[in-house]
Order: structure tokens, then sequence, then C-alpha cells
């Protein structure tokens, strides 16, 4: 038999062998809960079957305590990138701040030279 059991977080317990002394279901004592006292705190199941495979879903196994069974909500799988799909996106984007840095340089060097050009037709002295 197999035990389910909601925690003092509201979440799920299972226990695949709630009678065994050392597994088992137990009292603060150290003594084995009846199967009586665990059937006020949670329900049973004959068994787990398991869960139904879909391609890029992971099956989470949820329990409804109202209705005293078990059921498999599948969710999306995350993707996770490697750390060399990381370092390519990281420089790529160095490699496109690099080449935006290097276009405003070269705007800010054509403005300096038309300054210059602009103070030496007003005679100016750029050493002053």
């Amino acid at each position: 038999m197999v035990y389910f059991k909601k925690n003092q977080f509201g979440l799920c317990n299972i226990n695949y062998d709630p009678f065994s002394p050392i597994w088992g279901e137990k009292h603060p004592d150290g003594t084995l809960k009846t199967k009586e006292e665990m059937e006020a705190e949670g329900f049973f199941v004959d068994y787990v079957s398991e869960a139904e495979r879909i391609e890029g879903k992971e099956a989470i196994l949820k329990a409804d305590f109202d209705k005293k069974t078990y059921y498999y909500e599948h969710v999306d799988i995350k993707e996770t990138k490697t750390k060399e799909e990381i370092q390519a996106e990281l420089n790529a984007k160095l490699l496109k701040d690099t080449a935006n840095m290097q276009i405003e340089l070269d705007k800010q060097k054509q403005l300096n030279a038309n300054l210059l050009k602009q103070i030496a037709q007003l005679g100016g002295n750029t050493n002053a």
C-alpha cells in the first residue's frame, strides 16, 4: 500500500512503506500509527501507476485529498542552456556592443576633426 499525507506545509508526502518499522508513519514516541490513524490524516492506494510520457512535458505526481486519489499534472519542461550556449550568447552580445562602441568612437573622432577644422578656419590656437 502507498500512503498519501498532507504535511504541515500543505504539500503531499508519499510513503511507499507506511507500516515499516523503519520508514513507517510514527507517533512522536516512535510507535507506529495504525491504519485508522493514518486514514484520518491522509489516504491509501494499492499502488501508484507510472505517468504517461508526453514529449516536452514533465509529470508531477499530485494528490486530491478531498477525493482521496492521486493524479499526474503534466507541465512544460523548461529549456536549460548549456555553458557553451550561454558563452556564445555572451560573446555575440560583446561583439555587438564593441561594434556599437566603435561606431560611436568613429562619430566622435569625426566630430573632433570637424571642430578642429572650424577652429583653424577661425584662426584659433588649439594649444592654448
